[in-house]
């Protein structure tokens, strides 16, 4: 995914379908952070779509600026 993102540069919002996603733990948080920090170097937005509202929640005071839609 990384490298057609570098070679596309019309890409400029990634979408990470999360309906499936009852949980996500540090082993999961921390490359999804490295993710987002790199697309953002990239000038492009990272959005979780679908998150179910207990996984918002618990993950709103760990990665605020993925619990914000539109501030990824």
């Amino acid at each position: 995914m990384y490298n057609r993102i570098i070679d596309d540069t019309d890409i400029k919002n990634v979408v990470l379908m999360c309906c499936a996603v009852n949980e996500i733990d540090l082993s999961a948080l921390e490359p999804l952070e490295l993710i987002n920090v790199r697309l953002k170097e990239l000038g492009i937005d990272l959005s979780l779509s679908e998150v179910k509202g207990p996984v918002m929640d618990r993950q709103a005071d760990k990665v605020p600026d993925l619990a914000q839609p539109g501030s990824a």
